[in-house]
């Protein structure tokens, strides 16, 4: 068995998170195919996109990622961004939200 990663959301906000995290998942595919075509400008992009919306539901873990991407894409690490691509993915798959 997978382990979770258990995140307290707000009660009136449950909705949001929910929907956010089901688009983060429908996303990985995406930021992996940008990596692929070594799309810097539009991975450092969602990358800040994904450090500040992340941070405001408080998946801190999302946000660390949203800033590795970024970074990964102002240095053109595509291996950095693949690898931190997979994590986003991995954590994507492990987490489940408890309201608060």
């Amino acid at each position: 068995m997978t382990n979770q990663a258990v995140i307290p959301v707000d009660a009136d906000i449950m909705d949001l998170a929910e929907e956010f995290l089901r688009k983060r998942r429908q996303a990985v595919p995406r930021i992996l195919a940008i990596i692929a075509a070594n799309d810097m400008g539009e991975l450092r992009r969602i990358g800040h996109e994904l450090k500040g919306t992340a941070g405001s539901y408080g998946f801190d873990e999302l946000s660390r990622a949203g800033a590795a991407l970024e970074e990964a894409a102002v240095t053109e690490d595509a291996e950095r961004a693949r690898d931190t691509a997979n994590r986003i993915a991995a954590f994507l798959q492990q987490v489940a939200l408890v309201a608060r």
